[in-house]
């Protein structure tokens, strides 16, 4: 029996790549760099905001010590200042979040994205109280595909590995229910390929949000 649903957050329950990339063109061009297409951000997003930042520079050929250190922080800048621009909630998954309330299934979110603005975006964009636990990426905690965010959420509430689901859109998010010995569920309305997915071991494929509940 599944007593807990853990989702990735970028790309799984939101939306978040024209706001992402459309941050990332912004520092670009102030530093003289040219934009990339909405398309790849999809392969640089999903390991954390500061691997983002060096696969646009490696792109661009400027991935160096100095440089990086000077740029991250004009992108964590407007990255701040603009969290809601172009950001939506994928259809079916408030559907998806209240049937799993229903049955009594704990639901809560371990993501890369930096953990204040995870836990901004979640207040934003779902009414209070819809996550039972949100963690994010902050300092001195594995990123995953650790399994550390998982086992955590698991630990805390007294869950073992296969009475939880890991739902996410990237080979990431797969790898990090495998380390967690948990079920992987591949959200195809997000960032990545169905390939991908079932490449990196994905339990099923799901191609809308409601599907999870046809195999929890």
């Amino acid at each position: 029996m599944t007593k807990i649903c853990i989702f990735d957050l970028d790309g799984t329950l939101l939306d978040t790549l024209d706001n992402i990339g459309g941050n990332m063109n912004r520092t670009l061009a102030d530093f003289d760099l040219a934009p990339f297409a909405r398309e790849d951000y999809r392969y640089f997003v999903g390991n954390g905001s500061r691997r983002l930042t060096e696969c646009a520079l490696e792109a661009r050929g400027k991935l160096t010590p100095d440089f990086f250190e000077e740029f991250y922080p004009h992108f964590m800048t407007y990255y701040a200042a603009s969290p809601d621009e172009g950001v939506r909630v994928y259809d079916g998954i408030p559907a998806l979040l209240s049937a799993l309330k229903e049955r009594g299934v704990r639901v809560a979110v371990c993501t890369n994205k930096p953990n204040a603005a995870a836990q901004g975006s979640i207040a934003r964009f779902f009414p209070g109280g819809t996550f039972d636990d949100i963690i994010g990426a902050v300092d001195g905690m594995p990123l995953k595909p650790s399994p550390h965010g998982v086992l955590t959420l698991l630990e805390k509430y007294g869950f073992s590995p296969d009475e939880a689901a890991f739902i996410g859109d990237s080979d990431v998010d797969m790898m990090t229910a495998k380390a967690a010995s948990t079920r992987g569920f591949g959200a195809l309305w997000g960032f990545r390929t169905a390939e991908e997915l079932a490449a990196a071991g994905a339990t099923a494929l799901l191609s809308y949000p409601t599907d999870l509940l046809n195999h929890i």
